[in-house]
């Protein structure tokens, strides 16, 4: 007889096909920590109270990364022991002091670190009446079940060198078994060490030679040569492994798969990409009122150029421009006459773009001015609706003034994209901090802010060399004015800063963010839409995948934050078959819920045609004259037979 506590080593010694063993030793491991029920939902330290599922994910991440390098690159890096119940802050200090002193890319490494941390985060509001997800009301066979099947999911999307959809998976994975550090170990083990560090993030820095970024570095120009312009898009980013990245995009017809933009815009949100769109003007009767991707550019940061001719416009330029950081990016009137912006000294070569959609003179000098100097940027594309400026060996830094010229016509709206070639890289997300139905607690925004709702930014910067004393955030609208937002922002750690406001009634806005004294200056590619209509996918009681003959209900809430009823359109489309719109009248402060249909796999289509495992992409937009709103679900399928 066993005492409780106890297992038999029979019970974990793998003895079928490598799937059973991953089964049984997954299984052992969840029965041994019910067993030792305290061990169960803690990582290598006990959290305090106020330790939240992020912060736990975090620091036991950490702490098998410094495994990792210790084990595979040899990297001498001091473990240090977690005894008060916190994560301490010298562990990510010391973590990136190694990567520095390697030139392992920093940025990557915690951008797939607060991916798979928010994924933990987000079942709380995600799956928050699913008992399985939490191990509530006992429901400890479902909660089993689970862990199982989305650990399956996670290595299987490892071994087809899918890791965007293993960090998703796993970071799901991890909410429902809190022994982080544990299951760390056992997918390591599962793996091999190639498979788990591009799992982890781990890749030599693109800034390791110090030296600037040329057209070595870029890489691919997508050229629709049809009218599946968000489809191509579509597909290119999901096959894209690269964060904080551009892809540059050469359209020659009108799109008429419109309804896949709400899928591109999540999915360049969630990695960072930058969209740039090229309208083939070698292609005749186009017309603007016609749909070639300019929403989605406007959205993601990217410049929209009206008129592309590849004759007219070296391409080996363009890429110069892929892998810069963002200075500002504004819409303004020439009669502004000027701009003033700041230059940091980490920015050693300066990029200016102007696009239009009004024909501009072939000559257009722009200068930049201080009190002291006067320089004249050598011009690189001089098209009429695109011209490209560039400056190196700035004398001095600080705050300058880029003076327009005098055309003659005031009228004239350009976007200008100001952007350098630095190691300085400074990123922020927004999460929202709601108290309703729709979107409880604190979770990273999926779809458009919803106007008076209190958020969080978080802004990170990395490759720093001068240390950030002091930071402050702001919201600023398309034409560059900063927005009247009570915002109160406290430093975390050397490199993260948390910033509270509330969301305001502008229409869009990006983040803007000034460091020590507004020596350095940087924006948000990212240009955030708010709305007073909210939509969220509800996965109480949704299994963690279908076979590819099942189908399903998702359920969904609508609420109206408008003060007066709104009737609105829903569209629900799948990156399969699905497709269903729909028109609702919701009265003032009032929700509606509403259930779609999943089918996982097109009509008229055999398993035998399609991988084992798919993901399905559901997204839900919707368009009213409160704003439009959306949110997004990732499916995954399989398409063997039970």
């Amino acid at each position: 007889m066993r005492m409780r506590g106890e297992i038999s080593k029979t019970m974990c010694i793998p003895q079928e096909t490598q799937a059973h063993e991953i089964f049984k030793r997954l299984s052992c491991l969840i029965l041994i920590l019910m067993l030792h029920f305290n061990d169960a939902f803690n990582p290598p330290f006990t959290p305090t109270n106020g330790t939240t599922h992020h912060e736990m994910t975090e620091c036991a991440l950490y702490t098998v990364t410094i495994d990792y390098l210790k084990k595979v690159y040899k990297i001498n890096i001091k473990s240090l022991a977690i005894t008060t119940g916190e994560c301490p802050a010298k562990l990510e200090n010391l973590l990136k002091q190694g990567f520095k002193k390697n030139s392992f890319d920093w940025l990557r490494y915690t951008y797939t670190v607060n991916i798979i941390a928010t994924k933990n985060a987000l079942i709380d509001a995600e799956e928050q009446l699913n008992a399985p997800s939490h191990f509530d009301s006992e429901s400890f066979p479902g909660g089993s079940k689970l862990i199982i099947d989305r650990y399956q999911l996670a290595l299987n999307a490892i071994k087809s060198k899918k890791f965007d959809d293993a960090n998703d998976f796993f970071g799901k994975t991890l909410h429902t078994l809190q022994a982080t550090y544990k299951i760390l170990k056992q997918l390591w083990n599962d793996t091999n060490d190639q498979a788990f560090g591009n799992f982890l993030g781990i890749s030599k820095s693109i800034f390791a030679s110090k030296a600037l970024l040329t057209s070595d570095a870029y890489a691919f120009i997508l050229k629709i040569q049809d009218s599946h312009v968000y489809t191509a898009i579509l597909e290119k980013l999901e096959n894209t492994t690269t964060k904080f990245s551009t892809i540059d995009v050469i359209v020659s017809y009108p799109a008429v798969d419109k309804y896949y933009k709400t899928h591109c815009l999540s999915i360049a949100t969630e990695k960072h990409v930058r969209i740039n769109i090229y309208r083939n003007s070698t292609v005749l009767n186009s017309t603007d009122d016609e749909d070639y991707g300019y929403d989605l550019c406007r959205l993601t940061g990217g410049t929209y150029i009206r008129y592309f001719n590849a004759t007219l416009m070296p391409l080996n330029i363009l890429s110069q421009l892929s892998n810069t950081q963002t200075i500002d990016h504004v819409s303004l009137q020439i009669k502004s006459k000027k701009l003033a912006v700041n230059i940091d000294q980490s920015c050693p070569k300066l990029f200016i773009e102007f696009s239009t959609n009004n024909i501009t003179v072939e000559a257009f000098p722009i200068q930049l001015q201080t009190r002291d100097n006067t320089l004249i940027p050598m011009i690189l594309v001089n098209t009429s609706f695109f011209k490209v400026y560039t400056l190196v060996n700035i004398p001095s830094f600080g705050r300058w003034n880029i003076i327009f010229p005098n055309t003659g016509n005031n009228n004239i709206r350009f976007d200008v994209r100001l952007s350098c070639a630095s190691e300085l890289i400074c990123w922020s997300q927004l999460f929202t901090d709601n108290r309703n139905n729709v979107h409880p607690g604190g979770v990273e925004l999926h779809g458009n802010a919803i106007q008076g709702h209190k958020a969080n930014i978080v802004t990170q910067c990395f490759n720093n060399d001068d240390r950030i004393n002091t930071l402050k955030v702001m919201l600023v609208n398309e034409t560059g004015h900063p927005l009247h937002v009570v915002a109160k922002t406290t430093q975390q750690n050397d490199a993260k800063w948390l910033t509270k406001l509330t969301i305001p009634s502008a229409q869009s806005f990006r983040i803007k963010i000034t460091a020590n004294n507004k020596k350095i200056q940087r924006i948000s590619d990212k240009l955030y839409e708010t709305s007073q209509i909210d939509v969220s996918f509800n996965l109480t009681n949704v299994q963690p995948f279908l076979y590819y003959y099942e189908h399903t209900s998702i359920s969904f809430t609508l609420k109206n934050y408008a003060k007066q009823p709104i009737t609105l359109t829903l569209l629900a489309k799948d990156t399969n078959n699905y497709f269903e719109q729909k028109q609702y009248t919701i009265a003032a402060g009032q929700t509606k819920d509403d259930k779609i249909w999943l089918y996982p796999l097109p009509m008229n289509n055999s398993s035998t045609d399609v991988p084992d495992i798919q993901k399905d992409l559901v997204a839900l937009t919707v368009t009213s004259t409160a704003g439009g709103n959306y949110d997004v679900l990732d499916y995954p399928f399989r398409t063997a037979i039970k």
